[in-house]
């Protein structure tokens, strides 16, 4: 549950840009970083949540989210507002598709056999009688 636990608080640093309404210029790179980082944590965190809870774990695969997760703001803080509209539309992009890895995983997690007493339980008990 500690991936769980960071996605929160990766979701609430990008939810602070809905709070905070205006930023002068000089900033305003430096904000944009801090929610890609924000953005990109929270689903890196999320996703591989979601893939261990479905007992999902391919070789290399946290290491490819967390090294996707860090393109984005490392590639904004190189380039700064030239390179915006490139990480603005490929790295939200590939988050996209990082939520359907999510979403997959979910689905398999739902239909996978129970390993498990409480699996059991809460298979029969949320089944359809």
């Amino acid at each position: 549950y500690l991936l769980f636990g960071l996605a929160s608080l990766f979701w609430g640093l990008h939810t602070m840009n809905y709070v905070i309404e205006s930023l002068s210029t000089p900033w305003w790179l430096y904000w944009r970083i801090l929610r890609y980082a924000a953005t990109g944590g929270f689903a890196v965190a999320i996703t591989l949540f979601y893939l261990r809870f479905a007992g999902i774990r391919p070789r290399g695969m946290t290491r490819a989210f967390a090294a996707y997760w860090l393109s984005g703001p490392l590639a904004l803080a190189i380039g700064g507002s030239a390179w915006h509209p490139f990480v603005d539309r490929y790295y939200q992009g590939g988050l996209l598709l990082m939520g359907l890895v999510m979403i997959g995983a979910a689905v398999y997690a739902v239909w996978r056999p129970a390993r498990s007493l409480p699996d059991l339980v809460a298979g029969t008990w949320i089944a359809p009688r």
